[in-house]
C-alpha cells in the first residue's frame, strides 16, 4: 500500500514542475517580444502587449521598465514617471531601473533627481560606468561659471554704445541657478554727448519638475549720468512645459528704455507684460508666438503681437538647415514723434522753417504690420566649434508715417504746423552670425554679429564673450560617487 501512494505524490510532484515551467514559459517569451517590439519601433504594439501583462504580472521589474521606455518614447512623460515611480517602490535594488528612470529625467530637465538616481545607482555598484557617466555630465551643466563680454552697437541716429557685461553663476542645487550681472554702458549721441548708464542684477531661477513650472526673479538697481541718477529694475517669469515640447511663459519687466537719443537725456522706464508660446520640437522644428504691451512713464503705452516658425530642412549631428516665416504688428495708443527743433527763428510760412522730425523720448510704431521671410542654418565640427547664421526679409511691411505739414489759413493768413499719418511701404532685413569656440574643456569664446534695418533705424552690434566653467570641482564631485 505504501509504494503506489509514492507513485501517486511523484506523479503530483512532476506535473506541478510542468505547471511551473509552463507558466514561467509565457513570462520570458512576453518580455522578449516586448523587446523585440520595442527595438523595431512599433511602441505601440509594446504598450499593448505589456499593458494586459503588467496588469497580472506586477512584479515583473523588466516588463514594467520596457513600458516606462516606451511611455516615455510616446510623448507620455507623465505616464512614464508613474510606471518608474511604481517599480522603484516595488524593486529598489534594481540598478539599471535606476539608471533608466535618472536617464528619462535628465532627458525632461529633472536634473536634481537623476543625479540622485545615478548617485545611488553607483553607491549600490561601483562599476556602473552610465551612470557614473551621466552623473558627470549634469555636474559639467551644473558648474560654476564666470563671463565676461564686451559689446559695441552703432545706429545711423546716430547712437553708438560700448559696453561690459560680466556675470557670475552658481547652481545651489541642479536645477536652482542664482547668478550675479554688472552692466556699464557708455553711449556717444552724435559727436560730442556723453551718457553711462550701469545695470546690476540679482537673478535666481529654478524647475519645479512635478508642476513643469519654470520660475525666475531677478532685481537690480542702475545708476545713470542724468536725469534720475538712481533708479531699480526688476523681471519676473514663469513658464509652463506643456506636451508636444510646448511651453507657456508669462513676464512682468521693469527697465531702462535705451534707444533714442531723446531716452539718453530724459529718463524712461518701461513696464513690460507679455505672455509667449514657445515650439522647441524635435527633429528642428521652432516657432514662438507673443503678445506683448509696454507701457511708459507718461501713460502711453505700445503693443507687439509676433509670430514666427522655423522647419528643418536639414537636421542632424552636424548641420541645420532651416526656413520659416515671421509675421509683426505693432501699434501705440499716441505718437511721440514730435519737430526735432520746436523753437526756431523763423515762422512755419517761412521756407526756412524746418520740419524734420524725431521720437521723444522713445519710438512710437503706427499700424506697423510686417511680414518675413526666415532662414537660419548652423554648423557643427567634430571639434566642437559651431556656428550659426540667420536671416530675415520682409516681404510685405506697411505702417502710417508720421510727418509734418504747414496748414495755411488766408482769413486771417496764418500757418501752422500739423502732424499727420501717410501710408508707408517699407522692406525690414536682418542678418545675424555667431561663432562658438571651445578653447578647452572650461573656457569657451563667442563672437556674435548683428547688421538691421528697421523702419526707425538701421543697426550694427559686435560682441565678444569670454566664459569659463569650475569643471575640476565639479568632476570631482561626480568622482566621488
Amino acid at each position: 500500500m505504501v509504494k503506489p501512494i509514492k507513485n501517486v505524490t511523484l506523479i503530483a510532484l512532476v506535473f506541478a514542475a510542468i505547471a511551473r515551467i509552463g507558466a514561467q514559459a509565457p513570462v520570458r517569451d512576453t518580455v522578449a517580444e516586448a523587446r523585440r517590439l520595442h527595438d523595431a519601433g512599433n511602441l505601440a504594439a509594446v504598450e499593448g502587449l505589456l499593458r494586459p501583462y503588467l496588469a497580472s504580472h506586477p512584479d515583473n521589474g523588466d516588463a514594467a521598465r520596457i513600458l516606462a521606455q516606451t511611455l516615455y518614447w510616446l510623448n507620455r512623460q507623465a505616464d512614464a514617471r508613474t510606471l518608474y515611480d511604481a517599480a522603484m517602490a516595488r524593486h529598489p535594488e534594481d540598478v539599471t531601473l535606476r539608471v533608466d528612470y535618472g536617464r528619462m529625467l535628465k532627458e525632461t530637465g529633472d536634473l536634481t533627481t537623476a543625479a540622485r538616481l545615478f548617485g545611488d545607482a553607483l553607491r549600490a555598484d561601483s562599476t556602473q560606468k552610465e551612470a557614473r557617466r551621466q552623473l558627470a555630465e549634469i555636474m559639467t551643466l551644473t558648474a560654476s561659471w564666470v563671463r565676461a563680454a564686451a559689446t559695441w552697437r552703432h545706429d545711423d541716429q546716430t547712437l553708438d554704445q560700448f559696453g561690459g557685461d560680466v556675470q557670475a553663476g552658481w547652481y545651489a542645487t541642479p536645477l536652482l541657478a542664482l547668478s550675479a550681472r554688472v552692466r556699464p554702458m557708455e553711449f556717444h549721441l552724435g559727436d560730442s554727448v556723453t551718457r553711462t548708464v550701469t545695470v546690476a542684477e540679482l537673478v535666481a531661477s529654478d524647475y519645479f519638475p512635478e508642476a513643469r513650472l519654470e520660475t525666475e526673479v531677478a532685481g537690480g538697481v542702475l545708476q545713470r549720468s542724468y536725469g534720475a541718477s538712481s533708479d531699480w529694475a526688476g523681471r519676473l517669469a514663469l513658464g509652463f512645459r506643456l506636451p508636444q515640447h510646448l511651453t507657456f511663459r508669462f513676464r512682468a519687466e521693469r527697465e531702462p528704455y535705451l534707444y533714442t537719443l531723446a531716452s539718453l537725456s530724459t529718463p524712461v522706464m518701461t513696464q513690460t507684460l507679455a505672455a509667449t508660446l514657445d515650439l522647441n520640437g524635435s527633429h528642428g522644428w521652432l516657432g514662438q508666438a507673443t503678445a506683448q504691451q509696454d507701457r511708459y512713464p507718461d501713460a502711453n503705452s505700445v503693443r507687439t503681437a509676433y509670430a514666427w516658425v522655423l522647419a528643418p530642412l536639414v537636421y542632424n549631428a552636424t548641420g541645420e538647415l532651416q526656413i520659416g516665416y515671421s509675421i509683426t504688428a505693432q501699434n501705440s495708443d499716441q505718437s511721440r514723434f514730435v519737430l526735432a527743433n520746436s523753437s526756431q527763428a523763423f515762422s512755419p510760412g517761412n521756407p526756412r522753417f524746418s520740419l524734420l522730425g524725431v521720437y521723444v523720448p522713445y519710438y512710437t510704431p503706427d499700424n506697423l504690420l510686417a511680414q518675413s521671410v526666415l532662414i537660419a542654418f548652423a554648423r557643427k565640427s567634430s571639434s566642437g566649434f559651431e556656428f550659426r547664421g540667420s536671416a530675415a526679409v520682409g516681404v510685405h511691411a506697411t505702417d502710417d508715417a508720421p510727418v509734418f505739414n504747414i496748414v495755411s489759413t488766408t482769413s486771417p493768413t496764418t500757418s501752422t504746423v500739423q502732424r499727420v499719418f501717410v501710408p508707408r511701404v517699407f522692406t525690414p532685413w536682418n542678418i545675424r552670425g555667431s561663432l562658438a569656440a571651445p578653447l578647452s574643456d572650461a573656457w569657451r569664446l563667442d563672437v556674435i554679429g548683428e547688421y538691421a534695418h528697421t523702419v526707425f533705424y538701421t543697426s550694427a552690434t559686435a560682441s565678444v564673450q569670454l566664459t569659463y566653467k569650475f569643471l575640476a570641482g565639479a568632476k570631482r564631485l561626480a568622482e566621488r560617487h
